[in-house]
């Protein structure tokens, strides 16, 4: 009895200190929700000029004329979306409070709680975890639910790493995949478990991230490589080979393939998964092939436009397109050798003859490629996209979709890479793998190609230049000019990337008129040659591209100029980079106030040069195919010179010479370079 008696005041303790620690964390959460509000509605509703009432309506206060870019109503619907989102979390906080507190109390009214939980991110990850556990048998609100807990948890170490542990790496797999093939349910239940791929990729980005505190162990991760290269079995009967009866279940790659897709994961976590599915798929390469006669193929990337893909390693390259750190180390890093099972077994020299990641999977035969097969529409173009994504994030140094991620210095290993990609696209039968009349396997990476080289336009105009002093941004790519010209010609013919290179390199090249023109210097060269000399590398570029655009509308028929006019995006993401880049090489920054006055007037100039750079068949067959090419770099050249005079003391007649002297240099530049390119051709 007096033992009895011990066990019930204990638990009475345990669950009176749980209650306040779930009652003092609410208070908090609360706490912080109200300040928030107060801040919005009492500070900078006012300092925008808006009306919060006190139902949380927004009004706009301001009647005055709005500018041309000062778009009123979208700034009240997005003033409303901040308000909408605390009470949210207010909304989740409560609804957490709620859940831990009935935890706590327990089920029995005769017996005090002894399995309280030890906070409110404990008491959600087991019921987020109780919900997944339900698998495909989920309702639509228990998967509405666990969605919303996932979304409001997916930055919160504690909750993350308690809700993959409380699962376990396998039970992790089988139930997303469980879920997943429900995405063909209904167009309701298909958005509901597209939430559901994101939210469990991103919060596995938090719980395998060794700096936030928890994280899940090593011993976490070494379990998800061992169930990543064994069949799981789903509820749903999936058989992915119709010559080996039996053999039902998916491999657990497949399904973490989809997980991957989202969050930007931590190198010591993803770098290991990225090299163990990329030797399984070296050793075994009908590995993850689908060979049954089913028409209908499961899908684990539900939120995919072209479902059907079951290559993991399409997953990774995302992972890593998202994951910087990650895709630097797996494409430059020294290689670790594992074990089919997944466990580490030392360093590796090479992966089938070749002495890197990116070679060899850059030296594959189209009939070899990864995804090959796999797809509904037996299509390699999934793996080329995500190769190059990793490419771009490894390369650049952020994630391959974030547009306004400032420029990040080039590391000397980033500029290696750099160097790799140009030569094997640039050399031998590289240029086939990008463009050609009967195959391109790697045409849907040349965007991301297109993305770098903007990236690297002082690299580029260096090496098709005498110019050994243009500037990198951080370390330099020592490209061969050979080479550089053929990947320039072969990356242009890509709507997309034309756009970017185009208009990093005007951009670039208007940084260096203005250095010309009034940066200090000890040069006893005069202001003119100064200015010719900044104008002729970017100018070949410019010509280079004409080529490339002439041949893809012309001679090979794969874009049309409509194609190459609509990438208004790509430019003006590629114009602001290329200042940055530009001024960023510069000491001291002597030319950053180029990037006050210049951004929006180059990105304007380089669209009007984009739409100028047309060509009519006939012209084309008369030979005239880069003459609006041409013109458009003639007027880009005179206009950086208008733009760098604002900045110093030009007599008219000064400023007429340099104009024409930078036109006739740009002249030169854009004829030599269509002249390389067209000879290319023969």
């Amino acid at each position: 009895m007096v033992k009895e008696t011990s066990q019930e005041i204990s638990d009475a303790s345990a669950e009176a200190k749980a209650i306040r620690t779930a009652l003092a964390e609410a208070h908090t959460g609360l706490k912080n929700c109200q300040q928030k509000l107060h801040q919005l509605v009492h500070e900078d509703a006012k300092k925008q000029k808006l009306n919060v009432s006190d139902t949380g309506e927004v009004t706009d206060a301001d009647d005055s004329d709005s500018g041309i870019f000062d778009d009123r109503a979208l700034k009240v619907q997005m003033f409303a979306a901040l308000i909408g989102a605390v009470l949210d979390e207010a909304d989740e906080i409560d609804a957490s409070t709620t859940r831990a507190l009935r935890r706590d109390l327990g089920h029995d009214k005769n017996d005090f709680n002894s399995k309280v939980a030890t906070s409110l991110e404990s008491a959600d990850a087991d019921y987020a975890a109780r919900l997944l556990k339900k698998g495909s048998k989920m309702s639509d609100a228990d998967l509405r639910e666990l969605d919303r807990i996932l979304s409001h948890h997916h930055n919160d170490p504690a909750f993350s790493t308690a809700f993959f542990d409380k699962l376990g790496p396998k039970q992790t797999l089988k139930l997303y995949g469980d879920v997943s093939l429900d995405s063909d349910a209904g167009d309701n239940r298909k958005r509901l478990v597209e939430d559901l791929q994101r939210n469990m990729g991103m919060n596995l980005a938090t719980a395998t991230d060794p700096d936030n505190k928890p994280h899940l162990p090593e011993s976490w991760s070494a379990q998800l490589r061992k169930a990543g290269a064994e069949r799981i079995q789903l509820d749903h009967s999936v058989n992915l080979d119709m010559f080996q009866p039996g053999k039902d279940g998916v491999y657990g790659y497949q399904l973490l393939g989809g997980i991957l897709r989202y969050g930007h994961y931590d190198s010591h976590f993803l770098t290991p998964v990225a090299e163990h599915v990329t030797q399984l798929n070296q050793k075994h390469p009908d590995m993850f092939q689908y060979r049954s006669m089913g028409i209908d193929r499961p899908d684990f990337d539900p939120s995919s436009a072209k479902p059907g893909d079951h290559e993991p390693l399409n997953g990774v390259l995302e992972a890593l397109g998202h994951s910087p750190e990650a895709a630097e180390d797996f494409f430059t890093g020294p290689m670790h050798e594992y074990s089919d099972d997944g466990t580490l077994q030392g360093p590796m020299s090479k992966i089938d003859g070749k002495s890197g990641y990116f070679d060899f999977l850059s030296h594959k035969d189209p009939e070899e490629l990864p995804g090959m097969n796999t797809n509904r529409d037996s299509s390699p173009d999934g793996f080329a996209d995500s190769l190059g994504h990793a490419l771009e994030s490894a390369t650049t140094g952020h994630a391959y979709d974030d547009n306004d991620a400032p420029p990040v210095k080039h590391s000397p290993e980033q500029a290696k890479l750099v160097q790799q990609v140009v030569d094997r696209f640039g050399e031998k039968d590289g240029p086939g793998l990008l463009n050609g009349h009967d195959s391109a396997p790697y045409k849907t990476m040349r965007d991301s190609l297109g993305h770098i080289t903007a990236e690297y336009m002082g690299d580029f105009q260096r090496s098709l230049s005498a110019h050994g002093d243009l500037p990198s941004y951080g370390a330099g790519a020592d490209l061969d000019a050979d080479a550089a010209r053929s990947f320039l010609g072969q990356v242009g013919q890509d709507p997309e990337a034309y756009a970017s290179i185009s208009a990093s390199q005007q951009a670039y090249t208007a940084v260096q008129v203005d250095q010309a023109m009034n940066a200090d210097t000890d040069s006893t060269v005069g202001t003119e040659g100064r200015v010719r000399n900044a104008v002729h590398p970017g100018a070949t570029i410019a010509g280079i591209m004409s080529q490339a655009r002439a041949e893809a509308v012309h001679d090979t028929h794969t874009a049309d100029d409509k194609d190459f006019n609509d990438h208004v995006d790509a430019v003006n993401r590629a114009v602001s980079k290329g200042i940055l880049i530009g001024t960023g090489s510069i000491p001291g920054n002597v030319a950053g106030n180029v990037v006050g006055y210049g951004i929006g007037e180059v990105q304007d100039q380089v669209i009007k040069s984009i739409k100028h750079d047309t060509t009519t068949d006939a012209q084309h067959d008369a030979g005239l195919k880069y003459s609006g090419g041409m013109e458009a770099a003639q007027d880009s050249a005179r206009a950086a010179v208008d733009r760098a005079a604002r900045h110093g003391h030009f007599t008219p007649s000064t400023l007429t010479d340099l104009k024409n002297g930078a036109a006739d240099a740009a002249t030169d530049g854009h004829a030599a370079g269509a002249q390389w390119e067209d000879a290319r051709h023969g």
